[in-house]
């Protein structure tokens, strides 16, 4: 379940955007779809903390649905990349994924 996760927290960090993000918040904000197509995730200011939603969860996918959230915490890592941890409040879980960068074209 963890190794699960942790590539969940990649993959929401690891993708490309589906809109463009606001040009006044961070670059990670926005809406995204994972790399392996198993959900379309809006990451999102919530309180004082980000979170990514699930807005859409393929058919057949199984432990996703609609709604599921992750409270992330971001850290720039550098110019082109960010250090990512999360809390899974749905299986009171904490995450931690090292370090991201995005992909590039």
């Amino acid at each position: 379940m963890i190794r699960t996760m942790l590539g969940l927290i990649a993959a929401m960090l690891m993708i490309e955007p589906a809109s463009a993000a606001s040009a006044s918040g961070p670059s990670y904000l926005g809406d995204w779809a994972r790399a392996d197509g198993k959900t379309h995730i809006r990451v999102e200011p919530c309180g004082k903390s980000v979170c990514g939603v699930n807005t859409w969860v393929r058919p057949g996918v199984k432990q996703e649905k609609v709604g599921d959230r992750l409270v992330l915490k971001i850290r720039r890592g550098g110019a082109s990349h960010w250090t990512c941890s999360a809390f899974d409040p749905q299986r009171d879980q904490h995450y931690t994924a090292g370090s991201m960068s995005p992909i590039t074209a």
